[in-house]
């Protein structure tokens, strides 16, 4: 069996799909004569660069299969040539991989539009699109983006026979799915015991690199955000900076020799962070690409500036979230003066520093009974079958 993984050049695919795919490897390879071969590929511009960079899933993916680069932008007529004819090697090779083997194609859109659309239509019974929230679409995302910019229906035909979502999906674009099957899987994939076990087991060499303990409840960790909507703020123009340097600073007058972990977006201007960071110096701060899974299990607190999809890895360690923002009141308007996200919020705070700073004190003297990296809360196994089910004929 080859699955062929189209991702959709953004972290968040590699993120859902990776952890799924150790559950596919373990449910669905366990007959001693299934071999299944996986080969990753993604256009080079808009998401390589942060994918490699975050070394727990860039690892675990090669771990996997292959990965390969597809396309890129060229700027000369030479380098051009070279990709049109790298990518005709390219579609010839997987074409031929799919027509003569028993292969699968999982995407997230990349296979909506020519040339990549072939696949689809020499394998469009295996072709499955994959939705990108392990958990119910927060509604109040869609209404703060919405609000501020309005949202353009895709009305791009789905090349796909199934598509694959996750309990209580509420994605606005799943108008474009009503005429396929819908599978919908039990249970969130960051929970699959088989991805579980495997980042236990290597936790400890990637926390390495960083010289950190892989022990739960150690540290403080900032998830830095790349802002889509800066208009639900009260000052659009200042506030994403103001936000860092000011959670940097409160951080720094709060707590003293802590080890702080900043965790970048994909898009974060990493030199810059490190300038910022240079001003503060009562605490530790390392900037760091670990999985959020990882950061969950040894951090005793998470905090960020506004939604962030981390929040599912923290929810699973049940390690407290502080929304230290600065919405405006048009904003709280819309999302009835709460956080994005109020599940996965435990502690909401809009532009009120001292809460912030004392919120932040308490939880970092609290003490805490030590996770399990698996527990009775992780998924013994995800309905792997029914993505499979009546493929043939």
């Amino acid at each position: 069996m080859v699955i062929h993984v189209f991702l959709n050049d953004k972290l968040i695919s590699a993120d859902i799909i990776v952890p799924l795919l150790y559950e596919i490897k373990e449910y669905r390879g366990n007959d001693k004569n299934t071999k299944i071969r996986f080969y990753f590929s993604s256009y080079k511009d808009n998401g390589l660069e942060s994918l490699m960079r975050n070394i727990v899933l860039f690892d675990s993916m090669c771990n996997l299969g292959e990965y390969i680069v597809y396309g890129r932008k060229n700027f000369s007529r030479f380098s051009k040539l070279l990709h049109r004819i790298w990518l005709i090697k390219f579609m010839l090779m997987n074409s031929i991989s799919i027509i003569f083997r028993d292969s699968y194609i999982f995407h997230f859109g990349a296979i909506d539009k020519y040339p990549l659309r072939f696949f689809y239509l020499i394998n469009k019974k295996k072709s499955y699109f994959f939705s990108q929230w392990p958990f119910a679409y927060p509604e109040n995302l869609f209404t703060v983006n919405n609000h501020y910019k309005k949202r353009k229906l895709n009305n791009n035909s789905v090349s796909a026979s199934k598509y694959i979502t996750y309990k209580n999906d509420k994605n606005p674009d799943l108008y474009r799915f009503k005429d396929i099957k819908n599978i919908h899987l039990d249970c969130n994939p960051h929970r699959g015991i088989s991805w579980l076990k495997y980042l236990e087991n290597n936790g400890q060499k990637w926390v390495n690199l960083y010289n950190l303990n892989f022990k739960p409840n150690q540290y403080i960790t900032y998830a830095l955000r790349h802002f889509n909507s800066e208009a639900a703020l009260v000052n659009p123009k200042t506030d994403l900076a103001d936000l860092l340097h000011d959670t940097l600073e409160i951080i720094d007058n709060t707590l003293s020799n802590k080890t702080i972990l900043l965790k970048p977006h994909g898009f974060t201007d990493i030199s810059h962070l490190k300038e910022v960071v240079k001003k503060f110096s009562k605490n530790k701060y390392i900037i760091v690409e670990l999985h959020p899974l990882i950061l969950s299990y040894i951090s005793k607190v998470f905090i960020s500036n506004f939604f962030s999809i981390l929040y599912n890895d923290a929810h699973i360690f049940n390690t407290p979230v502080i929304e230290y923002t600065r919405y405006s009141d048009e904003t709280l308007s819309l999302i009835n003066n709460g956080p994005i996200y109020p599940e996965y919020v435990t502690h909401f705070i809009n532009n009120d520093s001292d809460y912030f700073s004392k919120t932040l004190k308490t939880i970092s003297d609290e003490k805490y009974t030590e996770n399990k990296f698996v527990s009775k809360e992780s998924c013994d196994a995800i309905n792997i079958s029914s993505i499979f089910s009546k493929d043939k004929g």
